[in-house]
């Protein structure tokens, strides 16, 4: 480490603030910038308003395409319901990672979201009702911190507070728990 100028060491790339609480900050700064690292996500606009989006660190591929509504043929994901696919599967990320730590057995659950779009003023997501089915019983220990850790996802928390996001829990889902959400799909869909 050597003395740099106007208030800062040097430690190989980084400029490293010398006074402390410039330093804390730092070291928070530098520890998140390690954990979380910028992640490139490629989209190629293919025409007809299908795209090619490529996820840069896996070179994952998937197409999507505008719904029906909005003059496409809702042949994949629109954007929009990769936006409802992205809080679901955040939640049972979340909601698994605290099942690990915990060791709460939470193979088998499933969430649904259903997503509801507005027109007024503007086109957007107006809702995402999300149904979460857990295999573990309401009185279980570790229901508080799996609610939390669903409710509390970096895609929730980037959501605008515009948009509706009731969330059901469901404890001790039953084993014909396929054929309930089926029946619920059916329902939502006869709407």
């Amino acid at each position: 480490m050597r003395a740099a100028s106007s208030g800062y060491l040097s430690l190989h790339r980084w400029q490293i603030p010398k006074d402390l609480s410039a330093r804390r900050h730092f070291a928070f700064t530098a520890k998140s910038a390690l954990i979380a690292p910028m992640v490139k996500i490629k989209i190629d606009y293919q025409g007809q308003l299908l795209t090619e989006v490529t996820h840069g660190p896996s070179g994952t591929k998937f197409t999507t395409d505008a719904p029906l509504d909005n003059g496409g043929k809702a042949s994949s994901f629109s954007p929009t319901d990769l936006v409802g696919a992205a809080l679901g599967s955040c939640m049972a990320t979340l909601m698994g990672i605290f099942a690990q730590r915990h060791s709460v057995p939470l193979e088998g659950a499933k969430i649904e979201v259903a997503k509801t779009m507005v027109q007024q003023p503007i086109r957007r997501i107006g809702e995402f009702k999300v149904d979460i089915y857990l295999p573990v019983a309401a009185d279980h220990p570790q229901r508080a911190g799996l609610e939390r850790a669903a409710l509390t996802c970096p895609v929730h928390q980037s959501l605008h507070p515009d948009v509706k996001i009731p969330v059901t829990f469901h404890w001790a889902a039953s084993d014909n728990l396929e054929t309930e959400l089926s029946a619920r799909s059916a329902n939502l869909q006869s709407r």
